[in-house]
């Protein structure tokens, strides 16, 4: 078993472009580990403010049952700015101490011109168990 076959990828925030609040809700059911990655473009005013990200939890998904985890206990790869094309990194450890819903909520800053950015995520999710061959993953091509 290759470790990345134990592994599951949702989309946790479908693409966009803006300057308003976005995010997604992933269902981290059977999973041990989640790694969430933003990749964030590069804002069409460079002297926009930082996107400002927080990562939510929740047992049901309801909208309005999700709190914040603070994310200065969250492993982080890199500051969000958006002077150039990045990716941030969110690893949360799920093994009994989070709820089962996630959410990534991302904030593009403010200038008083433009400060559009075009922003994406996608949640790797480490499974507790591992699927028997391929079963259950989409759009897989074993070469060996």
């Amino acid at each position: 078993m290759k470790n990345f076959q134990n592994v599951k990828r949702v989309v946790a925030l479908a693409p966009v472009t803006g300057t308003a609040t976005a995010g997604g809700v992933v269902d981290t059911l059977n999973a041990d580990y989640a790694t969430i990655e933003l990749v964030l473009g590069t804002a069409v005013n460079t002297n926009a403010a930082p996107v400002v990200v927080k990562i939510q939890e929740s047992d049901t998904n309801e909208a309005t049952a999700f709190v914040d985890i603070n994310t200065n206990t969250l492993q982080k790869s890199v500051a969000l700015s958006t002077t150039s094309a990045q990716v941030a990194a969110f690893h949360v450890n799920l093994n009994g101490t989070r709820k089962r819903y996630l959410r990534m909520l991302a904030t593009p800053g403010t200038h008083t011109t433009n400060s559009v950015v075009a922003m994406a995520a996608v949640a790797n999710l480490q499974l507790d168990t591992s699927p028997v061959g391929t079963v259950g993953q989409a759009n897989v091509v074993a070469i060996g």
